[in-house]
């Protein structure tokens, strides 16, 4: 397994509108037709002893983060260059994700702390685009990647400063500039993941991800097949107290098409089964005869149950658990992480440099260093 936070670093590097305050003014602009949203409490992930390990094991990572840091200090906004950020999927479609970052830098300020001292995005140039039947110019970033300078993204900032000093920034691949702009035109395009995000889950949360698992129209599903049955999924990963206590948890809501609930009860239990069956073999990956002790231990902190004809996963391991766990396996909660990028597809083709394709592309199709040469 790849780790997860290919998507974070990703989200990152990808960094670059309207004024908002925290995640709940971000959904407002997520686009109809996203099926998948991922959150990310930044100003807490970049505080965060996870994170500078993480930098440790990742020297691009670790530069990234260390631009972000120097600008910060340079600036005197600390924990305020990315304060929040919001990927958007549409898994039916390889090049419909967009990011929107919640920032205070400033439109002028923009090329000298987010493209300078990034691997993801090393060259931007200041453009223009028409939109709307006045034909305004809205002035945009294109930006480039290394890997594929052929891509380019466009950056834009969305409205106006309000008096808290906070713009929302979105990216979005350089075709896809004027149908975002008509997305989040005011009135913003409310989804069922935007709604639910909007009302259940906890922005205070290092991270969290919500996934409509339906299919849509006739379209074929792209989905794992371990999540069939399945028509939702909350995920919400958070480190807790000093020490930074492992917390995940996830809720999936089954298929409920017969009226006496026969289908919900078997889609239910076969998705427990696949799940129990999928933690064994993670437990097996990491934990010989020699630390059978160690692997009970684990076992133990990852619940899986019914509720309510729906399923619970719940993850708890200690701080002083885990640093046992890393002496093991020192990637164990990126790797942990890194199935809900697999799974949830959370990771597209552009992001990996890799050729469009209708299929779209899961984390562990690349391996992490890639996303940064």
């Amino acid at each position: 397994m790849r780790k997860i936070f290919l998507a974070v670093a990703a989200l990152f590097a990808a960094v670059s509108v309207f004024a908002v305050d925290g995640v709940s003014d971000l959904v407002k602009f997520v686009p109809q037709g996203t099926n998948v949203i991922l959150y990310v409490n930044a100003s807490r992930l970049m505080q965060t002893k996870l994170l500078d390990a993480m930098c440790r094991e990742n020297v691009k990572l670790g530069n990234m983060v260390d631009g972000i840091r120097y600008h910060e200090e340079r600036l005197d906004i600390k924990g305020q260059a990315i304060k929040n950020l919001l990927l958007c999927r549409d898994t039916s479609k390889a090049t419909a994700s967009f990011y929107l970052l919640n920032t205070i830098v400033p439109e002028d300020k923009f090329e000298d702390v987010f493209v300078a001292d990034y691997a993801f995005f090393i060259e931007s140039r200041k453009s223009s685009v028409e939109f709307g039947p006045r034909k305004r110019e809205i002035p945009i970033f294109e930006l480039v990647r290394k890997r594929t300078p052929e891509q380019k993204y466009g950056a834009v900032y969305i409205g106006n400063k309000m008096d808290d000093g906070n713009y929302v920034v979105a990216v979005v691949p350089r075709d896809y500039i004027i149908d975002t702009l008509e997305a989040l035109q005011s009135p913003p395009v409310s989804g069922e993941v935007a709604s639910v995000a909007g009302g259940s889950m906890n922005p205070g949360a290092i991270a969290w991800m919500v996934a409509s698992l339906k299919n849509k129209g006739e379209a074929i599903s792209t989905w794992d097949k371990i999540l069939d049955g399945l028509v939702f999924a909350e995920v919400t990963f958070d480190l807790t107290g000093p020490d930074e206590n492992i917390v995940i948890q996830a809720r999936f809501y089954s298929d409920s098409t017969l009226g006496n609930g026969i289908r919900t009860a078997s889609s239910a239990q076969r998705f427990i089964a696949d799940l129990r069956r999928e933690k064994n073999v993670w437990l097996d990956s990491i934990f010989d005869r020699s630390n059978e002790e160690l692997r009970e231990r684990v076992d133990k902190c990852i619940q899986i149950y019914p509720k309510d004809g729906n399923v619970i996963l719940d993850v708890e391991i200690p701080a002083a658990l885990y640093r046992e766990i890393c002496d093991i396996s020192p990637h164990v909660v990126a790797d942990l992480l890194g199935v809900v990028c697999e799974k949830f597809q959370l990771v597209e083709p552009e992001m990996l440099g890799a050729p469009e394709s209708p299929q779209p592309q899961t984390a562990s199709a690349v391996n992490s260093a890639e996303l940064f040469d």
